[in-house]
């Protein structure tokens, strides 16, 4: 008793070590590496069923995390790879402890491929991965329904890897997709045939679900349905095959009039998943060549589908009738009362005693809090929001009895005010009594408004209007003192406001107006220019820097908020804004672009020559930009890679080292080689540097070589006389490493 007691208390407090290591992980996941490796001969297939458990589901959970990176998680695979063949491998093993093994081998199998792209001779990695493989395909048959559940999604990560897919960007190897396009087919362990055909055999295993008859498992279904959704989207060549394959698939098929509660729960369930597949296959491709046998499948599946559940919905109970008529006769006699007594609707209170003021003749409201309650303190936003929502869910009778009530409060307010004196009424009009040639009678026309605006400027008792009156002196208030972080604020804000304006007026017109160079106006008729020159000449020119620590304006004694605002200022806060700017629409908005880091860029120099020690924020930013642009750059874009190189103001090496990835792109190589082709053609102060760009892709990238060669023939034939490069270039492909 006193062993097993122990145990447990061993195991509780391994188990809050492990959970704060995961903590670690969760908070850094550089570390996971680090991390796993130290809770492997904790929680390995000898230990105790908690700690299997937990070491299963923490490497399931590591390896599918988003924030590590996929070199991480390649390294971490070769690590964690021979624990899960054991745990995979263990007879009797935890159902618990399989599922999660099968999802940390779903997550494995890619990286592992990727991995044995580059290394061909890692024999034993295969094996074990080959193994795992093998183990779990054995289970998807006669397993536990929910590891069978985890063993298809092993299978169509299985599938994903060995069929033909796009060949990936190597300029966005983090998630990058891994086919069987990367795999050679003289592999010497991984060869492409056998895997192609493998492949082509499990998906017929996964489709034959809807092939059986007797089948009622709505999980593995529903499973199987789930799974299908991301090759028919990243796998063009097995879509089709797939999309027939649901298409004669009939979840309503063992439905009946009279089938149970169960029965009725799982037909409905593989119904909507299967419709939802397919309404989703439509919307994502709506020029698919099977979509208007999609469309008419959806519609005699919803026929199906009322015909089948009428029954059920026939027999809910209907609403009771009443033979009598009593309940007809009390709605109208309430309806009656109500249209009878329509100013009980809201009780009208009393005014005040005395002269009442304004707002008390229109507060229709006992509660203090309600009454003494500034709107003007809401912002104006705010309050349109609360008011349209109430102002469209008003009932008029309700608004018609408070406007009467009003007016009978008005009308005694009328009654019991006394007249005004005819000194203050001449004063108040303006006018003397002696030429007054209207009709008295005509006196009591005037309507609300002018009353009150008479009550309203009417001096008060004993007023005496003399002429030597003097007005006193009037100071206004000093506003109060905001501090830096607040400045840098409300800056933020107002940049924030003005980037929508400069959004919402559309793209730039600089090409269509005469230029001038940096002199010109910033205001023209214009309104999106006037703002983007002034917002890229206030970013450049305000000396603000890009990480010059706290702003001037912030006080020495501030120190705690001086940290908090260090590389904040205006400056910056623009160049984010515009660079965010630039980004979301690179190609109409390349004019904004260029102005802005010419802006910077005559900024720098001048500062240069004032011998003003300043950040070079013209080559942060340059660089910034064009690493954002590459990204999303495709072969449509030569001409816009063109003329973003002719108009930046200054060209430096490591831009063109930006451009030459692009070359391991075989669709991009003649893009980049137009650019620099230009460069040495029309920028003399970029010619040197273009050709030794050239030259690095005829010596390092085999896709470029003939196109490149044809020009370095013409400007550095040297090149090809020199005997040391007469032999065969080889290069390496990144096309499927794992950063």
């Amino acid at each position: 008793m006193t062993t097993s007691s122990n145990d447990h208390d061993f195991i509780a407090n391994t188990l809050k070590q492990l959970n704060a290591a995961r903590k670690l992980v969760l908070q850094d996941s550089s570390i996971a590496l680090q991390v796993v490796q130290g809770v492997l001969p904790i929680v390995g297939p000898s230990a105790g069923l908690e700690l299997r458990r937990w070491g299963a589901d923490f490497i399931a959970e590591t390896l599918a995390s988003p924030r590590l990176p996929r070199r991480q998680k390649q390294e971490l695979s070769l690590v964690v790879l021979e624990t899960l063949q054991q745990m995979a491998q263990t007879p009797a093993q935890d159902a618990g402890v399989l599922k999660s093994v099968i999802q940390a081998s779903a997550s494995v199998y890619p990286l592992v491929i990727g991995y044995l792209l580059d290394n061909t001779n890692e024999s034993a990695i295969w094996g074990r991965m080959a193994s795992i493989k093998s183990s779990i395909l054995r289970m998807w048959s006669d397993a536990a329904i929910g590891t069978r559940v985890a063993c298809i999604k092993f299978v169509q990560n299985v599938v994903m890897v060995q069929t033909t897919g796009a060949i990936p960007d190597p300029r966005n190897l983090e998630s990058y997709d891994l086919s069987l396009a990367l795999v050679p087919r003289d592999h010497p362990l991984i060869p492409s045939p056998n895997l192609e055909a493998e492949a082509s055999g499990l998906l017929d295993r996964m489709l034959d679900v809807f092939d059986n008859e007797q089948s009622s498992d709505a999980l593995l279904v529903d499973a199987t349905l789930n799974s299908l959704a991301p090759l028919i989207r990243n796998r063009p060549l097995i879509a089709h095959k797939i999309v027939n394959r649901v298409l004669n698939f009939n979840p309503l098929r063992q439905a009946s009039h009279g089938m149970t509660s169960k029965a009725r729960v799982i037909a409905r369930s593989m119904e909507r998943t299967t419709r939802a597949l397919l309404v989703n296959i439509s919307k994502q491709n709506p020029h698919h060549p099977l979509t208007g046998r999609i469309q008419h499948y959806i519609e005699r599946l919803a026929q199906t589908k009322a015909e089948v559940f009428e029954e059920s919905n026939n027999r809910k109970r209907g609403a009771p009738t009443d033979h009598s008529g009593a309940q007809e006769q009390a709605k109208r006699a309430r309806l009656e009362e109500t249209s009878a007594t329509p100013s009980s609707r809201i009780r009208i209170p009393p005014l005040p005693q005395g002269s009442p003021s304004v707002a008390q003749l229109f507060t229709l409201t006992k509660d203090e809090s309600l009454t003494s309650f500034d709107v003007q303190q809401l912002p104006i936003e705010m309050v349109v929001n609360i008011l349209l929502p109430v102002i469209f869910k008003i009932d008029q009778p309700l608004l018609n009895d408070a406007i009467n009530g009003i007016r009978a409060r008005w009308l005694s307010l009328q009654k019991s005010v006394d007249p005004l004196p005819a000194e203050v009424a001449s004063g108040v009009t303006g006018v003397d009594d002696e030429d007054d040639d209207y009709d008295p009678d005509f006196m009591h026309a005037e309507d609300t408004e002018q009353i009150l605006n008479k009550l309203d400027s009417a001096p008060p008792s004993g007023f005496k209007n003399e002429v030597d009156a003097g007005l006193g002196t009037f100071d206004v208030p000093q506003p109060a003192l905001i501090s830096g972080i607040e400045a840098i604020e409300y800056g933020e804000i107002v940049t924030g406001r003005l980037f929508l304006r400069v959004q919402s007026s559309g793209p730039s017109v600089f090409s269509k107006a005469p230029t001038i160079g940096l002199n010109r106006l910033a205001g023209t008729n214009h309104e999106g220019e006037i703002w983007r020159t002034a917002l890229g000449r206030i970013a450049t020119r305000s000396g603000g820097g890009r990480v010059d620590g706290p702003a001037n304006f912030i006080k020495k004694e501030e120190q705690n908020q001086a940290a908090m605002v260090k590389g904040r200022s205006l400056s910056n806060n623009i160049r984010e804004y515009f660079f965010a700017y630039v980004l979301e629409d690179f190609r109409t908005r390349l004019v904004d672009g260029i102005s802005w880091l010419t802006e910077e860029y005559y900024n720098d120099r001048v500062q240069e020559n004032e011998g003003q020690p300043s950040p070079r924020n013209y080559e942060y930013w340059v660089s910034k930009v064009l690493t954002g642009i590459l990204s999303y750059i495709d072969t449509r874009d030569r001409n816009f890679l063109i003329r973003f190189f002719s108009e930046i103001p200054k060209i430096d090496e490591s831009l063109l080292d930006k451009i030459k990835v692009l070359a391991r792109n075989p669709e991009l190589v003649d893009l980049v080689v137009k650019a620099l082709h230009y460069l040495v053609l029309l920028r003399p102060p970029a010619h040197e540097m273009a050709l030794d760009a050239l030259e690095d892709l005829w010596r390092n990238y085999d896709g470029a070589r003939n196109s490149v060669g044809k020009l370095l023939q013409k400007y550095r034939p040297t090149l090809f006389n020199d005997s040391l490069l007469n032999g065969p270039t080889h290069t390496t492909s990144d096309l499927a490493m794992a950063s």
